[in-house]
């Protein structure tokens, strides 16, 4: 999950909404400021995604980004992969 709102800003429930129903990934930036940033929002994506996972990466440089992972590891396959096995940190049943 990307937002535009820069790490100070949460993205309100509404502008989330088109992410209903969805399966979530949460890809902070690897610094303290891009995780406290993605904690809002994937509290506020409760009730909203269908699932939330959180990702990163070993060897993440600091201040590391989706474009840094891209860059070091091109392979989509293997990306898409890496997010499926991201743990998992919320999920509704839906019946």
């Amino acid at each position: 999950m990307a937002t535009v709102t820069g790490a100070d800003g949460t993205p309100d429930a509404e502008v989330l909404e088109v992410l209903h129903g969805r399966d979530v990934v949460l890809w902070p930036d690897a610094d303290a400021k891009g995780r406290a940033h993605m904690e809002p929002v994937g509290q506020r994506l409760q009730g909203i995604a269908r699932s939330l996972r959180w990702f990163s990466w070993e060897d993440t440089p600091e201040k590391g980004d989706a474009a840094d992972y891209l860059q070091a590891r091109p392979d989509a396959g293997a990306l898409r992969a890496a997010l499926a096995a991201a743990p998992l940190i919320f999920l509704i049943f839906l019946v």
